[in-house]
């Protein structure tokens, strides 16, 4: 405020205003590079919203939701013959594909009984993470403290893809092995 009446700012802030304001000399290329942005983001649109088909895109054979309220407990049979017991407060999105079976555990704690079906594997998607079974027994909790898989019995393997310049990591557990990842962390 104080240098705004200065001569030397206001000749510098008026020759600024005159490159601004100056007509376009090449239209065709303005108009060009706006068509290529439209068909850029019309594009994302289009896949975005499922009109086409994204290229690795599996149709889902079943796809179902299961919640239960505060101190309620429900167990439900999933269509591949997998028992989910989920416990109060959980929201569990089940799918499957011709080439895998899915839970996407929203929040809460549930506890699966996988089928067996070594050509389709199951796989939880937890908080970022994928907990990977063939046929076995195994609990996994999540909530604002983290996540935990405890595992019953055969074999599961836990996995955490990579994040920017992170290294992804995976560990397989066995019966009786319990798996603690605290909120925000890695873990080890």
């Amino acid at each position: 405020g104080l240098v705004a009446d200065d001569p030397e700012i206001m000749a510098l802030t008026e020759l600024r205003a005159r490159q601004f304001n100056r007509p376009v000399r090449n239209l065709g290329l303005a108009v060009a590079a706006a068509c290529g942005a439209i068909l850029v983001l019309g594009g994302w649109g289009v896949v975005g919203l499922g009109l086409l088909p994204a290229e690795n895109r599996d149709a889902y054979l079943h796809e179902q939701a299961y919640r239960t309220g505060v101190g309620e407990r429900s167990t439900v049979r999933l269509p591949d013959g997998t028992m989910v017991t989920l416990d109060t407060d959980t929201v569990l999105t089940a799918r499957d594909t011709d080439k895998k079976r899915f839970a996407d555990l929203e929040r809460g704690r549930a506890y699966f009984r996988v089928a067996k079906d070594h050509s389709r594997p199951f796989v939880v998607n937890v908080d970022g993470r994928k907990v990977i079974a063939t046929g076995t027994a195994f609990d996994v909790r999540v909530d604002k403290a983290g996540m935990s898989v405890t595992l019953a019995e055969g074999a599961v393997r836990v996995e955490e893809p990579s994040k920017g310049f992170t290294q992804g990591q995976y560990t397989n557990l066995r019966a009786g092995w319990r798996l603690s990842i605290p909120a925000g962390e890695d873990w080890q």
